[in-house]
Parts: structure tokens; C-alpha cells; sequence
């Protein structure tokens, strides 16, 4: 129970009235603005090409007798991996 003078109840009230006036206002224009666009013109929006429209890659040959590429070397141990510690399920008894 509210114990405050009638007074400050009613301006509390105001306060949260306008308070959700002023959020249902910015929702809506935001939504008008997002959803009421055409987006025929947009080339960002969702299709085929999201970004970019896809090319063929193509390659010249003899790209890897480059010397850039002669010079590379290749990792002389692979990468172990740690063994898995503990159980499968530690919640189990």
C-alpha cells in the first residue's frame, strides 16, 4: 500500500504516463522508420547476394612457383593434443 500523499500519487502517476506515452512513441517511429522502408533499393538487404555479388576465383598456373612460396617450410612435429582429463560425466556418482 501506497502511503504517500494524494498529491505526489497523482504526480507519480503523471510522471509514469508520460514516461509510457514517450516509449510507445519511440517504438513506433522506429518501427515506422525500420519496417515501413522498400528495400528494392537496398542492396544490403537479404537475398542471393548479401554482400557481394559472387565472382569466379580464378588462378594464374604457375602461382605457386612463385619464390615467396618456394621459401615456405612446413611444421617440423604436428600439434599434439592433450589427452581429455576426468570423467565423461563428473555429476554421475
Amino acid at each position: 500500500m501506497d502511503f504517500r500523499p494524494p498529491i505526489q500519487q497523482k504526480r507519480r502517476q503523471q510522471t509514469l504516463l508520460l514516461v509510457f506515452v514517450s516509449v510507445l512513441i519511440i517504438t513506433g517511429a522506429v518501427l515506422w522508420m525500420g519496417l515501413g522502408q522498400d528495400d528494392s533499393d537496398n542492396p544490403y538487404a537479404e537475398g542471393d547476394d548479401l554482400f557481394f555479388p559472387p565472382r569466379a576465383i580464378a588462378l594464374p598456373p604457375n602461382v605457386f612457383e612463385l619464390p615467396i612460396f618456394k621459401e615456405l617450410e612446413s611444421l617440423p612435429n604436428p600439434i599434439l593434443l592433450p589427452e581429455e582429463v576426468g570423467r565423461e560425466n563428473p555429476f554421475l556418482p
